[in-house]
């Protein structure tokens, strides 16, 4: 034996399980605060890549609009619907970062999901147990 009582073993156990939650929620507090800010960097980072697109594409239109007799080059055609299909999926990634970030900080509500029976009628109250054979 060791000449420790049952009962202070479950106490020293108790309590360590107790640091060991504690220790964890922090963790998972600080993987999301690191998540957070990471992808609020990537956002400033692709919402600055978008406007220096935004800016050439502007710049090819209003060559196009202000030119007397001249041509856009193809090469320009070309890089224009490079850049419009590039912010396409930068709006993409925008919007999945956003999605992510309301996710991560809880801004939006918990979607409520309905708990139904496999026939598809409202379920039983929770302290009523049904088994469903097929």
């Amino acid at each position: 034996m060791l000449g420790v009582s049952q009962s202070t073993i479950s106490r020293d156990i108790k309590t360590l399980q107790a640091e060991w939650i504690e220790r964890s929620s922090q963790d998972i507090n600080t993987l999301k605060a690191e998540e957070i800010a990471y992808l609020k960097a990537k956002r400033v980072e692709l919402e600055a890549i978008w406007q220096l697109s935004q800016n050439r594409i502007n710049t090819i239109k209003t060559k196009r609009a202000t030119m007397v007799g001249g041509v856009i080059t193809q090469q320009e055609l070309s890089e224009r619907e490079e850049l419009e299909l590039a912010d396409t999926k930068i709006g993409q990634l925008l919007i999945s970062i956003s999605e992510k970030l309301t996710a991560l900080t809880g801004i939006e509500a918990p979607k409520k999901l309905a708990s139904t029976t496999p026939d598809g009628s409202e379920s039983a109250p929770a302290s009523t147990i049904i088994v469903y054979e097929k």
